[in-house]
């Protein structure tokens, strides 16, 4: 004898109850959700260097996407990536608020080095972040050429994701 009546048993109520059962355990909504958080791997430790002289990279993020990439000694990354994030999130908000302000991303010589900036309307500019060797070498570019790299992408980036918050894009999604 089955354990459920027989009027659930046509192939009409299977269908049904495993579309529910599908919906339910895995709803529309988890294709937009990150299942994992984006891994940074340690490079191979160098005979005579430490642990802590490791090379690491750490992802910016803006709207739970990784918009770019940053390169440290496993002792500083989490500094650095964290200085990065904040001041990208208050300037995007700065950003994101005032409907009429233009956003304008910079890259500024500092000796060797570049610094990435980002300036919202007539206020005065934020330093985002130095590009340094180390940020250079994980996409393969000089100094100068990633520090330009970032410019565009950021520039673009950060346009999107303000868009994307305007109610127009809101009712398309």
């Amino acid at each position: 004898m089955p354990w459920f009546p027989k009027r659930y048993r046509s192939p009409v109520w299977l269908v049904l109850v495993t579309g529910l059962l599908l919906f339910w355990v895995a709803p529309p909504t988890a294709a937009q959700l990150p299942l994992l958080p984006e891994l940074s791997w340690p490079a191979p430790v160098a005979s005579g260097a430490t642990a802590d002289s490791a090379i690491i990279t750490e992802c910016i993020h803006l709207d739970g996407r990784c918009l770019f990439k940053i390169a440290d000694q496993r002792r500083d990354i989490q500094d650095r990536a964290f200085a990065i994030q904040t001041r990208l999130d208050e300037v995007s908000e700065i950003y994101f608020g005032d409907e009429g302000e233009l956003l304008r991303v910079f890259a500024q010589a500092e000796g060797n080095l570049q610094d990435v900036y980002l300036q919202v309307g007539d206020r005065p500019p934020v330093r985002l972040l130095t590009v340094t060797s180390l940020d250079a070498e994980v996409v393969g570019a000089s100094i100068a050429v990633r520090a330009e790299q970032l410019v565009q992408s950021l520039q673009q980036d950060i346009e999107q994701a303000r868009a994307a918050r305007q109610p127009q894009a809101l009712v398309h999604q």
